[in-house]
């Protein structure tokens, strides 16, 4: 099914996928301990987890990154000089490491992984969220997704975005995006998903041409916030995270169970509804803390950066089933 409710015809899912198998429970087991302090480091706030092809584990911490070897070994930490910087988000590829701090000006960092150089640029001044890197272009995302070159500079618009809440479409001119949007992207398709709207919302755009190929969503039924946040918004974001999984793209849904974990969905790349399943982190029966930010997949396996019982980082893993 489609609908012309926007400004693109979206492929509109049932809220159940294809899959027979749908809904099945990955159990996370802890593999590793975060290593608390290094030789200059001390952990303070890790908050994102990334897991590059020779293993390597990197973890965003407060003002910088923390690179381990597939032993949880500490191999070196990447951050800007002078000032502690607080930083918000990061990219890892073969030869760089991007990070990017919103605190004003917002900044890009990015560093040579062979020789630690950084290269640094100012953004904007009006505090764009930093998507990702292809092709030695910048993506970042403000009233509309536009790339930058490594110098932050031939600033060039990419594509016309829905950056409204469906909620707030009637009388609400507004531009900004005033949550953080989630987006993924393909290398070897040169695909992007990026979710800009509280909504249930997937775009799919080609960062060859800057256009949008297609929008998907599904049935999905909205979780409430906490009584005191309610004044801010009243339902959470549908859409926690996008993770691209080979030639498949997953969602973190903002939905919980108490005994099974939280949602995972799976779509294909013609944005069918595919698959289902949960992520359950639990130590002695009681649930975990972990952010859908620190997910990430390594061969057959599923890695979560979490805090355990004693608010201590831990890396825990899941056998992915196809």
């Amino acid at each position: 099914l489609s609908s012309a409710l926007w400004s693109q015809e979206i492929i509109e899912n049932g809220e159940k996928p294809s899959s027979p198998d749908a809904g099945r429970v990955v159990k996370i087991e802890k593999v590793f301990a975060v290593p608390e302090t290094g030789n200059d480091y001390v952990l303070q706030n890790p908050r994102k987890l990334t897991i590059t092809e020779e293993g390597h584990f990197f973890i965003l911490d407060q003002t910088s990154v923390l690179e381990f070897d597939a032993s949880m070994n500490h191999i070196r930490t990447y951050s800007p000089e002078g000032e502690q910087i607080m930083l918000h988000s990061m990219q890892i590829s073969k030869e760089k490491i991007h990070v990017y701090s919103r605190m004003y000006p917002p900044c890009l960092y990015s560093f040579t992984r062979a020789n630690h150089n950084v290269n640094m640029f100012v953004a904007s001044d009006r505090m764009p969220f930093y998507l990702f890197e292809y092709l030695n272009r910048h993506y970042f995302l403000e009233s509309n997704m536009y790339s930058v070159n490594k110098e932050g500079k031939d600033h060039k618009e990419k594509t016309d975005l829905d950056v409204k809440s469906k909620e707030s479409m009637e009388g609400d001119t507004r531009t900004v995006v005033t949550f953080d949007p989630q987006a993924a992207f393909d290398p070897e398709s040169g695909l992007a998903y990026v979710s800009n709207t509280p909504e249930y919302l997937i775009n799919q755009i080609d960062l060859k041409t800057g256009k949008i190929l297609r929008k998907f969503n599904r049935k999905y039924e909205r979780v409430q916030t906490h009584p005191s946040q309610a004044r801010w918004s009243k339902y959470k974001l549908d859409m926690m995270n996008i993770l691209c999984v080979d030639d498949k793209i997953w969602v973190i849904t903002s939905t919980v169970d108490e005994k099974k974990g939280q949602l995972v969905d799976v779509f294909n790349q013609s944005g069918k509804y595919l698959d289902s399943f949960w992520i359950n982190c639990r130590e002695k029966g009681q649930a975990l803390r972990f952010s859908a930010k620190n997910i990430a997949v390594y061969g057959d396996h599923l890695y979560i950066l979490y805090l355990d019982t004693k608010n201590r980082a831990m890396i825990g893993k899941g056998e992915i089933f196809d």
